[in-house]
């Protein structure tokens, strides 16, 4: 098994859940904080992440987002969007 592998399976506290979201600017999705860890990939164009405490972080094309608590966070298509949705509550099981 490979390392990611093995933190994922480690801190993995709930069912796995994979979904794939296309987005058009502008947009700012809210994500509530789960238990279990939380894995995204940046496919095509960029994105913000937002967390409490933290500045924004700038995240493009290959970058992988791991979240091992789960916690709350946005991703936006500006570092300070205006308005904010919750994400979609269905997810694709597998």
């Amino acid at each position: 098994m490979d390392v990611l592998s093995d933190v994922i399976s480690t801190v993995r506290t709930g069912q796995p859940r994979s979904a794939r979201i296309e987005w058009h600017a502008p947009y700012a999705t809210r994500f509530p904080e789960i238990p279990g860890a939380k894995f995204m990939v940046v496919l095509q164009g960029s994105t913000w992440l937002l967390t409490e405490g933290a500045e924004p972080l700038q995240l493009g094309l290959g970058d992988v987002l791991f979240l091992p608590r789960g916690r709350e966070h946005l991703l936006s298509s500006s570092p300070r969007p205006r308005a904010v949705w919750t994400a979609p509550a269905p997810c694709v099981t597998r």
